[in-house]
């Protein structure tokens, strides 16, 4: 291996692994926290918000299935076929966030509603501003150290359903 050993990516494996598993954990309960809100107090933009994350979750899912698999020494084949899946996956998840937020600009512009205050959304706001912007560092980080473009793209994907 160039530039480490099997050691060393081992450790980065565990360590790209722990970030995508905390990544799902937050993201299940974002959902769950976000379209409970919104459907409670009616908010459709908390609504909104939850359902995004349910396009992170299955990209951390895919990431973690396709890391442990090369973390459990899976055949070179078996490796590639997991980066291509995970790939695949992480594209998806980008052209479905990207359709999401068009829809949601689009109905705002065409609705000319101003969004209402709600404690919820403040809430759920302000903690993703601080969870989000570490997991996208630790995807980017691990993505680079691995050579995996679906970590350094799910990060992206981090920084995009942030935004």
């Amino acid at each position: 291996m160039a530039g480490g050993t099997r050691d060393d990516r081992q450790a980065d494996l565990k360590r790209g692994i722990r970030v995508e598993i905390a990544s799902l954990v937050y993201n299940v309960l974002e959902v769950v926290v976000s379209v409970t809100a919104g459907l409670i107090t009616g908010s459709a933009a908390l609504v909104s918000w939850g359902l995004d994350s349910t396009v992170e979750a299955p990209s951390a899912g895919t990431l973690i299935w396709r890391l442990r698999g090369e973390q459990k020494g899976a055949d070179r084949r078996t490796v590639l076929h997991r980066k291509k899946v995970a790939l695949s996956v992480v594209a998806a998840a980008f052209g479905v966030v990207v359709a999401a937020i068009l829809y949601e600009a689009v109905s705002a512009f065409l609705s000319q509603e101003a969004p209402g205050f709600n404690w919820w959304g403040i809430s759920i706001l302000f903690v993703s501003l601080v969870v989000n912007p570490f997991l996208a560092w630790g995807k980017h980080r691990y993505g680079k150290r691995l050579d995996s473009p679906a970590l350094k793209y799910d990060a992206k994907d981090t920084l995009i359903c942030q935004y």
